[in-house]
């Protein structure tokens, strides 16, 4: 888990995990934005199973834009 509180606007160009071996079981990472109002109001941004390819680099890049206040 990562979480990051700017306290500004910014926006997410990209967001990359390497792992240092290919995940063998499966379990999504997710990519969430974490609302004020509580984890009832969160948003999934992203999610992936990186053991269905069992690839070790994940890059999750926006189809538009995502700003953050």
């Amino acid at each position: 888990s990562l979480s990051t509180s700017e306290g500004r606007r910014f926006k997410l160009l990209r967001a990359t995990v390497h792992f240092s071996s290919a995940p063998t079981s499966s379990e999504d990472l997710t990519l969430t934005e974490n609302a004020n109002a509580g984890a009832a109001y969160d948003t999934v941004l992203e999610r992936t199973d990186p053991s269905v390819n069992g690839v070790t680099d994940v890059v999750i890049t926006p189809d538009g834009e995502w700003v953050f206040e």
